[in-house]
Order: structure tokens, then sequence, then C-alpha cells
């Protein structure tokens, strides 16, 4: 008689290499003509933002010098000390434009060959320590593109912090692939001495399909 058929199971460890936050804040900003007299060492700070355990704020400038130009720019800065040797961080940033009709008001990223929008990674290792500035566009450049209404504009930023991960959970992490148990239809077949089958078990077995997860 043949031995049952049986598959020894295989553990498939899931786990996280890192973890991340991600939050998305719009701001407003409010009499843009008046900002334009800011100093180049100048910045407007936004009010703090929780991010991964950490507080931050946003930063903004019309006045960043690039190319000899004035550009519209900002900026990420971490307030609370690292718990650990950095805190690793990504900071991207666009100008969106509003338009509005007589039912609603709706916001629309601005697209054009140049983009109006940047981004960039920055690991900080102290309190109060700042990323650098993400230059969006040139002030004159932004204003013949009718960003600003009624002397304010708005700006989308994303902020995405590395957290540190929490204890591994086995129970969530292990996932074991099922065991294939033994056929109880599959026996010896008694033939007749005219070949025929007497047992009625002369139909073809199947084997039940392996299921895994899908990573």
């Amino acid at each position: 008689m043949p031995s049952p058929v049986q598959q020894q199971a295989a553990a498939v460890h899931l786990s996280n290499l890192t973890d991340a936050a991600c939050v998305v804040h719009q701001f407003k900003i409010n009499g843009y003509s008046a900002t334009k007299s800011m100093a180049r060492t100048d910045s407007l700070p936004s009010k703090r933002l929780a991010v991964g355990g950490y507080e931050r704020e946003v930063h903004y400038t019309p006045s960043l010098v690039v190319d000899g130009g004035y550009w519209i720019a900002f900026r990420l800065v971490l307030l609370s000390a690292p718990r650990r040797n950095d805190v690793k961080a990504a900071f991207r940033c666009r100008l969106l434009y509003a338009s509005s009709n007589s039912r609603q008001q709706r916001v629309y990223c601005v697209r054009d060959a140049a983009g109006m929008e940047g981004q960039m990674s920055h690991a900080f290792k102290q309190a109060k320590e700042s990323s650098g500035w993400i230059p969006l566009r040139k002030r004159d450049y932004v204003e013949a593109a009718r960003v600003i209404e009624n002397d304010s504009f708005t700006a989308e930023c994303t902020i995405t912090v590395v957290t540190e991960l929490p204890e591994p959970d086995t129970a969530k992490t292990n996932v074991v692939l099922p065991r294939l148990r033994p056929l109880s239809g599959l026996h010896s077949l008694h033939q007749s001495g005219d070949g025929s089958d007497d047992s009625g078990a002369g139909r073809a077995a199947r084997l039940p399909e392996a299921q895994g997860q899908v990573c």
C-alpha cells in the first residue's frame, strides 16, 4: 500500500525593513505683495506640525536669490531633537492655482513645461536644523502665470519621515503555507478477472492544489 502523500510546510517571514509617516499640508500665502519686502535672509514659518513623532515647521520666502533672480521657495525645519542618530525626511512642494466660478471653487496643480514643484531629502541631526531651500519658480514668472489671485496663492507640501519600527509581531509576520493532508480516497484497486474495477474506485483521483500568499 503506498505511503500517504505529505508536504512539509515552509515558513515565509514577512517584515518591514523601514516604516514611514507621511502628511500633506496646503499653505495659503495671503498678502503676497507685502511678503516681497522681506530680506533675503528672512523667512515666514508655518504653525508647528507633528510628523512621525517630531515637531516641524515649513518656512516660506519669496526672496531666495537664484541665478540673479528672486524665487519663491520653501524649506523644512526640525524643531525637536532626534531620538537617534538622525531623522531622515523627504520634502516636496508645489504651487497651486485657484479657478473659481459662481457655484464652487476648485484648486488645480499648475502644469507647464518647466514645472512649479520641487523636492529634496535631508537627514536631520539636531533640533532647529533646516533642510535646504526648494526653489519653485521666479516671482515674475509666478505672477505672469496668474497663480496669484486676490494677492494670495496656495502651496502644497508633502512631508515623509522614516519612523522607528515597532517590536515585531511574529503572529503577523510569519505566514505558514498550508500542509497537504493524505487523500482519504486513495487506496488499492481490486480488479476482477475480466479487468473491471469491482471496488468502484477506478475513477481518477486529483491532489488538492496548494495555495500560498502572494507578497
